[in-house]
């Protein structure tokens, strides 16, 4: 099983009923500039509805004949949400729906994405075929509206024949499908950025965490060990001064004591300043580095570790250097806190287009579907990708721990003689 640094994208196709998304499919002004164009062409009010038949836009253009008509209980709301209660119904094709009532005509469209009906659209009032003087007086008779008024609105607003408004359905359906995958496109890269922004947050707070513990560490290490020892030295240098005219034999074994306990503390100020910064990768380059950092990594964990370095340039770049040294120590520490000591192998591997560092854990290996906490992975990767290159780890349970890295050597020249 494999992991690689940048993945696999975790954006499917049913994302849009996702929770993240829902009625925001909806929401961007992306909607309301189309459809006030859409509705100021065809002279048509819309509304749109998600799938839980709930008004989420609009209504877009009202015209003169739905403002005559909009504070009439007996014609709205009822005439836009039964078109789009029956488009939303549909399981087959997604046919236009015209819905009469009264003398009024809507038509509208299921909305859809990914195969799913996420929505519908329905553009009204209007008249259909309307000519006659008596559907007039009828409508006059229905809505309580005076006649003169009506027909005044019916001069401005011509009918439309049934075929243009299936048409105009049928151009909001195209429109409509278009605007619902731009708007979830921009919704998942917003998602992914959010997603990407929180967790960079979560990383620096973790690496903050982290230095603060290291410096803790070696204050620790200085306070507990260094600073005492230093204070003893004092205290000897007083006494072997008092020595030195009554006792010189003594005086001289007291120094040569004191020189062998300074050499003592010498090392473990070696050791602080090496875990800080290896300035062995500085003077000798990075495989002494690595094979020094492997000696103390094997008489310090009692584990067998083998190190293999392959025509590996001779000049690496520091940064590049201590990014790898850096990953290797990582992945060190990593096996000692969860392996089972059964042994190491590093390969340090020089390419036609850079270095390959690679880091096998003997032990038990692990399930990578199982979540994965704590930062040392998330290390090792920027490291990776602070270096232009790639990072990836591969485990399976009974079978180990492969970490590989691969960084690109720009411009240095490789010399394998």
């Amino acid at each position: 099983m494999k992991s690689a640094a940048h993945g696999s994208e975790l954006w499917s196709s049913e994302l849009w009923s996702s929770e993240l998304f829902g009625s925001e499919l909806f929401s961007s002004d992306l909607w309301q500039r189309a459809l006030e164009s859409y509705a100021s062409a065809v002279h048509l009010t819309i509304k749109l509805f998600d799938a839980e038949e709930r008004v989420v836009f609009g209504p877009i253009h009202p015209t003169p004949l739905f403002h005559l008509f909009e504070g009439k209980p007996s014609y709205e709301p009822g005439l836009f949400a039964e078109c789009a209660r029956q488009c939303l119904a549909q399981t087959g094709d997604r046919l236009a729906v015209v819905s009469e009532f009264r003398g009024l005509t809507v038509v509208g469209t299921s909305l859809m994405l990914d195969g799913g009906i996420v929505g519908a659209a329905v553009a009204g009032y209007a008249f259909m075929d309307f000519c006659q003087l008596s559907e007039v007086q009828r409508l006059v008779r229905n809505s309580g509206i005076s006649f003169d008024r009506l027909w005044q609105v019916a001069r401005e607003q011509k009918p439309i024949p049934k075929q243009r408004l299936v048409l105009n359905a049928e151009l909001l359906q195209v429109l409509g499908d278009a605007i619902l995958r731009e708007n979830r496109q921009t919704r998942q890269y917003g998602a992914r950025l959010n997603r990407s922004e929180s967790q960079l947050r979560a990383l620096t707070a973790r690496i903050i965490n982290s230095q603060e513990d290291e410096h803790r560490r070696v204050a620790r290490d200085l306070h507990d060990n260094i600073c005492p020892k230093l204070a003893l030295f004092e205290i000897d240098i007083h006494e072997i001064e008092s020595k030195m005219a009554r006792d010189p034999d003594s005086a001289m074994r007291d120094l040569r004591r004191l020189g062998i306990t300074i050499g003592s503390l010498s090392e473990e100020v070696r050791h602080i300043s090496h875990t800080l910064h290896p300035s062995v990768i500085d003077d000798l380059g990075l495989v002494a580095a690595l094979r020094s950092l492997l000696d103390d990594y094997r008489r310090g964990e009692n584990m067998i570790v083998t190190f293999t370095p392959r025509d590996v340039p001779e000049r690496v770049p520091n940064q590049m250097a201590t990014g790898l040294y850096r990953i290797a120590q990582e992945a060190l520490r990593n096996i000692a806190k969860h392996g089972e000591r059964v042994g190491v192998e590093v390969i340090l591997t020089g390419t036609a287009s850079g270095i390959r560092l690679e880091v096998v854990d003997l032990g038990p290996g692990f399930d990578m579907r199982a979540p994965q906490s704590g930062l040392g992975l998330t290390s090792m990767e920027e490291r990776a990708r602070m270096m232009s290159g790639t990072f990836n780890i591969e485990s399976e349970p009974g079978k180990g721990t492969r970490v590989s890295v691969d960084v690109p050597l720009n411009g240095i020249a490789i010399d394998r003689s």
